[in-house]
């Protein structure tokens, strides 16, 4: 377990997260290759996927760390039906006693209609979309896909994007996770899937009476990004103000 606390200058708001690294992992072959397949339980619902995350990433990754804190989507939301590497799945998981105890999971091949989408963005790692309202709804996940894919048709509510240039990796805003626009996969005609990079930073300056509002936005196709990694807190952005030449203010941004 990671335990991370954290408080803001000035405010009696303290704050932290908690993140179990503990799961269960085998080995599934998936078209592409080989793939490490993992559940990550909830401590409040251990022995069944409820609220557990499931994780999958090429085998060859099994050894690197990871953090459902991230942004980057090693794991996502435990679901029964799974779009991965162009095949739709049935995942049927289950808790077996024994010694040692473990979980059976199977993955049952599915056959369902596709529609087309075009990306609009660069540089995508990893692409997931949830969909929106179904009765067994699919999540996808979609890792360095081609400029057009195909996925189930369906209404998706919930679009992610972790993006990856060289060493430099970003990941969409939550706020913007939060009020995510639906989007339509139908077999009749291809949707515009606007996600992904180049980025770039922005500023945008509010006058809102006798009080200048500051919001710094890194920005790409499909809305907000956040870089990935630490942050560091100790060297937090400045600010200068000029009128005429002259420097009238100044000062740090606060984080939060």
């Amino acid at each position: 377990v990671d335990i991370a606390l954290y408080g803001y200058n000035g405010r009696n708001k303290p704050g932290g997260n908690l993140t179990w690294h503990s799961y269960w992992q085998g080995k599934i072959l998936l078209p592409g290759g080989e793939c490490e397949i993992g559940l990550i339980e909830h401590p409040n619902h251990l022995g069944t996927t409820e609220e557990g995350y499931l994780l999958l990433r090429p085998w060859a990754d099994r050894v690197k760390p990871f953090s459902l804190e991230d942004g980057l989507m090693t794991g996502v939301e435990f679901c029964t039906n799974l779009f991965a590497r162009g095949q739709a799945y049935r995942l049927n998981c289950a808790y077996v006693a024994g010694d040692p105890p473990r979980f059976r999971l199977e993955a049952t091949r599915l056959e369902t209609q596709l529609g087309e989408a075009a990306l609009t963005g660069k540089y995508i790692e990893r692409l997931v979309l949830r969909e929106h309202d179904a009765k067994v709804p699919f999540t996808v996940l979609l890792d360095r896909p081609e400029p057009t894919v195909r996925i189930p048709v369906g209404t998706y509510s919930k679009c992610w994007v972790v993006l990856k240039e060289n060493d430099t990796r970003a990941f969409s805003d939550y706020r913007d996770w939060l009020r995510a626009k639906p989007v339509t996969i139908t077999a009749a005609k291809a949707a515009i899937l606007h996600a992904g990079g180049p980025l770039t930073n922005w500023v945008a300056v509010e006058n809102q009476g006798r009080t200048l509002s500051i919001d710094y936005r890194l920005a790409g196709d499909g809305g907000r990004y956040r870089p990935a990694g630490p942050v560091d807190r100790a060297n937090p952005p400045q600010v200068a103000i000029y009128r005429n030449g002259n420097q009238v203010g100044s000062g740090k941004l606060e984080y939060g």
